[in-house]
């Protein structure tokens, strides 16, 4: 039988048993003291063929996208150390967080990441995905007695002399 997510595996005889924290042979055990009131000498095995494997998700604007293994929720700062950080077409004020519940949340990474330790910040939790969205590419031409005359994405913090260099 598989643990449900509350933890617990259905016996049709014994109702709901709590496997969740113990060891195959705990719950063995449990399954055998149940039994033995229906059962003489019952003989119980508990194998484990596998384990589910609780994560969270990131997408978009990350140097590393995709599925990150948690088992308990942890901070913003941690999900995107693991993801590699957001990229350089990041939207730095606007992120996305989706609950196992479909629940959204759009908050502002900046402020976030600069809470300081020990405050309350955003947790992820496993089953959430974490959406870094990409800022609206911005252009601008620069035509005329420059060196490499074309269009050009506006740099990230939007300076005239760092539009000018790139030319």
């Amino acid at each position: 039988t598989i643990v449900r997510p509350d933890g617990k595996i259905a016996h049709p005889f014994l109702g709901e048993i709590v496997a969740a924290g113990k060891t195959a042979e705990q719950l063995a055990e449990d399954l055998r003291k149940g039994l033995r009131k229906e059962i003489r000498n019952p003989n119980v095995a508990v194998t484990i063929l596998g384990f589910r494997q609780e994560a969270f998700f990131v997408m978009g604007a990350v140097a590393r996208p995709g599925m990150y293994p948690v088992s308990q929720p942890i901070t913003l700062q941690q999900a995107l150390a693991w993801a590699g950080d957001r990229t350089l077409l990041a939207d730095r004020q606007r992120a996305t967080l989706v609950a196992p519940d479909g629940k959204r949340t759009d908050f502002n990474p900046e402020e976030e990441l600069k809470r300081p330790a020990g405050q309350e910040t955003i947790k992820v939790s496993p089953g959430t995905i974490l959406i870094c969205h990409e800022r609206p590419i911005q252009r601008f031409a620069i035509l005329g007695a420059v060196q490499q005359p074309g269009i050009y994405d506006i740099p990230e913090k939007g300076r005239l002399a760092d539009a000018l260099a790139l030319a």
